[in-house]
């Protein structure tokens, strides 16, 4: 798996729409709106989140390694790694986040990771 934090995911853009995101990866699992408003879109091993707009808020994948800012990093290791790279991350809740690379995550819960767009960020700084 492929981050470019706040650009794109294996090659899909950030800044797209649901409608896009169902013509690349196929007929989703389930769609549903969460308890924030935002309409999850299940593809199994991953899921999309729009808000009202249609704007991408954030991707939740199932992933045990990615390729972060040209580095490839486990789930295991991301905390640390995190933590050593992005003077900005914060705790949220037990969530890890960083700025930086544009992702959440809680060590807990291997290997869900969750990349933010810049408006997901924001989101995350405000709760």
């Amino acid at each position: 798996m492929v981050i470019v934090p706040f650009l794109e995911i294996d090659g899909i853009s950030l800044d797209t729409s649901s409608r896009a995101v169902m013509e690349i990866k196929g007929p989703p699992n389930s769609i549903k709106t969460n308890s924030l408003g935002l309409t999850e879109i299940d593809f199994g091993s991953c899921v999309y989140r729009f808000d009202k707009e249609d704007r991408l808020y954030e991707v939740t994948l199932n992933t045990p390694s990615i390729k972060l800012a040209g580095v490839s990093v486990t789930f295991e290791q991301l905390g640390k790694y995190v933590k050593q790279t992005d003077n900005n991350w914060f705790d949220k809740y037990g969530f890890i986040v960083s700025p930086k690379f544009g992702v959440a995550f809680d060590p807990e819960h291997s290997p869900f990771l969750t990349v933010l767009t810049k408006l997901g960020l924001q989101g995350w700084k405000g709760v």
